[in-house]
């Protein structure tokens, strides 16, 4: 399932901090940014670009409706989903073109349908990019995910290495880089290192339930017990684990 980045703007901390842990729980969607007040949410949704954002009606200006109508002018817009303990507000909420509305208290069953939702419509109006935009150098390059062997942190940059050879060194971080791809084809190894999951030849175990990831190439990378735990089953084509 595809990873879709969420934004949270509520004046409450506490708030913010359940609805995060909500989201965690869903699975399948990160939080890259909060904003306490509209005016640090808008800069915040600006900058990070995320793909849905909770927006609490009440908060400090601009509140959440007059917030919404400034984030539909972003290229791209995320989709929005108004929070409110006041259920007054639903019809402007509408108006905007909310894509939902989560009225509190709210469980984890009604977020989930909230979720779906948005989901379809993203799936549907916002496909997962098939190519990267990477700045290499002086140049842009669009590489193709599928010529996307593994990446490694190198300092403030990442190190792009390819099936067909190539090695990009692009200004960004691994958790940036491993937010855009889809973890039912790349797996986050360790702090340094992503794979695509079919460059994988073979899985030895290790002990403290750690893994040497043997890669096609004959690569070698340790996958942390950290990272094994929160990565989903690898598909098929990542070979088989081999006690060692």
């Amino acid at each position: 399932m595809s990873v879709r980045r969420v934004f949270l703007a509520d004046d409450e901390a506490p708030a913010r901090r359940k609805l995060r842990r909500m989201l965690e729980a869903a699975g399948g969607w990160t939080v890259v940014g909060e904003g306490g007040d509209g005016a640090a949410a808008l800069e915040g949704i600006r900058q990070l670009q995320p793909d849905l954002a909770f927006l609490d009606v009440q908060m400090p200006p601009p509140n959440g409706l007059e917030l919404a109508a400034l984030v539909r002018t972003l290229k791209p817009a995320p989709l929005v989903v108004f929070v409110t303990a006041h259920d007054a507000f639903a019809l402007r909420a509408f108006e905007l073109q909310a894509c939902d509305y989560l009225l509190k208290p709210f469980d984890q069953r009604r977020l989930a349908e909230v979720l779906d939702h948005a989901r379809a419509r993203l799936d549907r109006e916002r496909p997962l990019p098939q190519r990267l935009t990477v700045e290499d150098g002086g140049r842009t390059v669009l590489l193709d995910l599928a010529d996307l062997e593994w990446a490694a942190a190198a300092g403030n940059y990442v190190e792009l290495h390819t099936a067909s050879g190539r090695t990009l060194l692009t200004r960004a971080t691994l958790d940036s880089l491993t937010q855009q791809l889809d973890p039912e084809f790349f797996v986050r190894l360790n702090r340094s290192a992503l794979v695509r999951v079919a460059a994988i030849a073979e899985l030895h175990k290790r002990a403290h339930g750690e893994c040497l990831v043997r890669l096609r190439n004959g690569l070698e990378l340790m996958w942390t017990r950290r990272y094994r735990q929160s990565a989903g089953p690898l598909v098929p084509s990542a070979g088989p684990l081999i006690p060692k």
